[in-house]
C-alpha cells in the first residue's frame, strides 16, 4: 500500500491531477529526468503542435449545430443536432476522428465541467464551411460546431490520472515516502538511475516495462513539501552479538562468585 500521502491524496481525489503534476515536476527535476519533466510540463501546460501526444489525447469531434429545414412549403428549426459529414473528404473525416487534445489539463477539467454543464465545447465553424453540411436544396445551416465529448474528456483525465499514479508509485518504492523530495543522484549509481528512468518512460509513454528496475538502498533525504505531512525517522540500533567462550579443562565461576570471591578453588 501507498505510504506517500501525495499519492493518497490523489487516489482519493483530495490532490487535483494540476497540483500532483506540479509535485511530480519537483521530483523529476531533482532525479533529472529529462524525459519525466517534459511530460509533467506539457500535462500542465498543453501540447506543442508538433509534439507527439499519449494515444488517450486523440479523440473524435462530431459535428453540431443548428440548420432549418424547408419541407412541404414550412420550415423547420433544428438546434444542436448532429450534421452530415457527407461533404467532407477523407482526409476531413480522418482529421475530426483521430483530433488532438493539446491542451493543459487544467482546460480540460473546465471544458468538461462546461459539458456537464450542458453547453458545447469545441470549435466554431465559420458560415463558409457551413455547405459542407448542406446536402440537399432544402437544408439551411445556420451554425456549426467540431464538438467534443464528455465522456472523451473525462477518458483523457483517468488515463492521466492512472498513469501518474503509476509512476509515482515506482518512484516510492525507489526512493520512499515521496512527501519528502531532497533527492540526490549522485548518492546512486548511475546505470541504476539510467534504468529506473528507462522504466519511468516507458509507463509515460505507454510502452510494456521491459524491467522494473529497484534501485537498492535508496531513500529521500530530509526535506518535506505535503501540508501536514510529517518526516519518517528510522533509527537503527546496533546489538553486539553474545560470545560463548568454553574452556576445558577447569570449573567455570559465576561472574559474582570470581567478583567477591565466593567459593573456593
Amino acid at each position: 500500500m501507498a505510504k506517500s500521502k501525495l499519492i493518497k491524496d490523489l487516489v482519493s481525489g483530495d490532490l487535483s491531477l494540476v497540483k500532483a503534476f506540479d509535485r511530480l515536476l519537483v521530483i523529476a527535476m531533482e532525479i533529472e529526468d529529462s524525459e519525466l519533466i517534459k511530460w509533467a510540463k506539457q500535462e500542465k501546460n498543453g501540447y506543442d503542435e508538433n509534439d507527439i501526444l499519449p494515444e488517450y489525447r486523440y479523440v473524435t469531434l462530431t459535428p453540431i449545430g443548428n440548420y432549418q429545414l424547408v419541407s412541404m412549403g414550412y420550415i423547420e428549426t433544428h438546434t444542436r443536432q448532429p450534421l452530415p459529414t457527407l461533404g467532407f473528404t477523407d482526409e476531413m473525416k480522418e482529421k475530426i476522428s483521430h483530433w488532438k487534445v493539446k491542451d493543459s489539463i487544467a482546460k480540460i477539467i473546465e471544458s468538461k465541467k462546461t459539458l456537464d454543464n450542458g453547453q458545447l465545447v469545441g470549435i466554431i465553424e465559420p458560415p463558409e464551411v457551413f455547405s459542407l453540411y448542406e446536402i440537399g436544396t432544402n437544408i439551411k445551416v445556420t451554425s456549426a460546431t467540431l464538438a467534443l465529448n464528455a465522456l472523451d474528456l473525462e477518458n483523457i483525465l483517468e488515463c492521466t490520472k492512472t498513469k501518474l499514479i503509476e509512476v509515482l508509485t515506482l518512484l516510492e518504492k525507489n526512493f520512499g515516502n515521496l512527501d519528502e523530495v531532497d533527492i540526490d543522484t549522485r548518492d546512486y549509481d548511475s546505470s541504476e538511475i539510467n534504468a529506473l528512468k528507462t522504466a519511468l518512460s516507458q509507463i509515460v509513454h505507454g510502452e510494456p516495462l521491459t524491467n522494473v528496475y529497484y534501485i537498492s538502498n535508496s531513500k529521500i533525504k530530509n526535506s518535506n513539501i505535503g501540508k501536514n505531512n510529517k518526516s519518517e525517522k528510522t533509527t537503527k540500533t546496533e546489538i553486539s552479538p553474545t560470545v560463548t567462550i568454553q574452556t576445558e579443562g577447569k570449573e567455570k565461576k559465576s561472574f559474582l562468585k570470581k567478583l567477591f570471591h565466593w567459593g573456593k578453588k
